[in-house]
């Protein structure tokens, strides 16, 4: 399944959301976000995305990547300074 964009996760990246998926006291705004990122980036469109996720494909469309990669590239920081 193609979608309209391509997202390129390292390793570490993909890590990390997988990790804040399964986190207890995260946002659930903030897992949904990262639960959309992964199946994006595995390849997923908006709809099946939509579906899986259980929101609207508008929402999938309209979210903030930049806000939830930005949490992980951060993440990653705090975790290599460490």
């Amino acid at each position: 399944m193609n979608t309209s964009i391509q997202i390129k996760l390292t390793p570490q990246e993909h890590r990390e959301l997988r990790l804040l998926v399964r986190r207890q006291k995260v946002p659930q705004r903030e897992v949904v976000r990262a639960q959309m990122i992964l199946l994006l980036a595995s390849g997923e469109n908006f709809s099946a995305t939509a579906r899986k996720v259980g929101n609207a494909r508008r929402i999938v469309y309209k979210c903030s990547f930049d806000k939830i990669l930005a949490k992980v590239d951060e993440e990653i920081a705090q975790k290599k300074a460490a």
